[in-house]
């Protein structure tokens, strides 16, 4: 979950270091914690 990069960034960081994802959420500058809670998060790294 992040508001720093873009989406496309995210993913391509990801595909590039074959880090293991389940999901990406990005917030767009909102607050994380009603979506963390909401996904049921019990983990997440800024």
């Amino acid at each position: 979950m992040t508001t720093r990069w873009s989406r496309l960034e995210i993913v391509d960081f990801v595909e590039k270091y074959k880090l293991p994802i389940s999901a990406i959420h990005c917030t767009k500058g909102e607050l994380k914690g009603e979506t963390l809670k909401k996904i049921g998060s019990q983990l997440h790294f800024d």
